[in-house]
């Protein structure tokens, strides 16, 4: 478990208004979900495979909440010209979930879009992506965890 209040009490409000004048009007039909990590140290020499790990954790993750991928990709940075490190995009049929790290100084940004009708396919794929990362980086600790609707319309 990662060690901060990351409970599924708050992706329950993932669907809900957080900045709008007319929140009692405004309907959404997507969610973003904004996590940042930090304790997530990958030595350099360990950066291929943990990525290759998560990589195909996130693909897991999108087929069993519903998610359809249409492009994928992942870059990995041996420090030559980018800080050691890398990046994971999935491109879905309806948005997109991407990671970046800076793993020598042990940073994850996650980021979770879906504009699926079901809220509960990005409330559960926000879930099991805490469980991936928490279980490659036991020692984790949550630093900022937002999410708010989107598409919204009267």
């Amino acid at each position: 478990m990662l060690k901060s209040n990351f409970g599924m009490s708050e992706c329950d409000s993932a669907t809900q208004p957080t900045n709008s004048e007319n929140t009692a009007q405004l309907k959404y039909r997507g969610s973003h979900s904004m996590i940042d990590i930090t304790k997530c140290y990958i030595k350099e020499k360990d950066t291929e495979t943990v990525f290759l790990a998560l990589f195909n954790g996130f693909k897991e993750i999108c087929g069993n909440n519903n998610l359809r991928i249409v492009g994928e990709k992942m870059v990995v940075f041996d420090g030559s010209v980018s800080p050691p490190g890398g990046t994971i995009i999935l491109m879905l049929d309806e948005s997109h979930i991407s990671l970046h790290s800076y793993g020598e100084e042990g940073i994850l940004a996650i980021d979770c879009f879906t504009c699926s009708k079901n809220p509960e396919n990005h409330i559960n794929a926000v879930s099991d992506i805490k469980k991936l990362i928490a279980y490659h980086f036991p020692e984790g600790e949550l630093m900022k965890y937002h999410s708010v609707g989107r598409f919204a319309t009267l």
